[in-house]
C-alpha cells in the first residue's frame, strides 16, 4: 500500500535485493547498468526505481491519497540516491578507459 509502512517496506526490501544500479556512462544520453555486488551467472539483475515509480499508478488505481514524505521515507530515498551516486563513482573509477573511448567516438562523429 501507499502507507508510510508500505513505502518503507518497499525501500528496505528492494535495497536488500538490489544487485545493480543504472548510471550515466560516457557521453549523454548513454546509461550503463552496473552490478553493486557479486552476481552469480544466470542470476536475475535487480534494481530499485524508488517509490515514486509505482506510487502514482497505485494511487490512480486504488483512489488512495498521496503518501506524505515523512522523515523516514526521505531517509530511505536518500539511501537509494546514495547507492546510485556510489555506483557512478565506482563506474568512473573502474571503467574510465571505456568511458573515454565512448567520448572520443561520439566527438569524432
Amino acid at each position: 500500500t501507499n502507507s508510510e509502512e508500505g513505502v518503507l517496506d518497499y525501500y528496505q526490501a528492494s535495497r536488500l535485493a538490489k544487485n545493480c544500479v543504472t548510471v550515466p556512462f560516457g557521453p549523454s544520453p548513454l546509461l550503463a547498468t552496473i552490478t553493486t555486488k557479486k552476481v552469480p551467472p544466470g542470476s536475475e539483475l535487480l534494481t530499485t526505481y524508488g517509490c515514486s515509480y509505482w506510487l502514482g499508478p497505485l494511487n490512480q488505481a486504488t483512489g488512495e491519497e498521496e503518501t506524505d514524505m515523512t522523515p523516514d521515507i526521505i531517509g530511505e530515498a536518500k539511501g537509494v540516491a546514495m547507492d546510485v551516486f556510489q555506483g557512478m563513482k565506482n563506474a568512473a573509477l573502474r571503467h574510465a578507459n571505456e568511458a573515454k573511448e565512448l567520448q572520443d567516438i561520439f566527438h569524432a562523429t
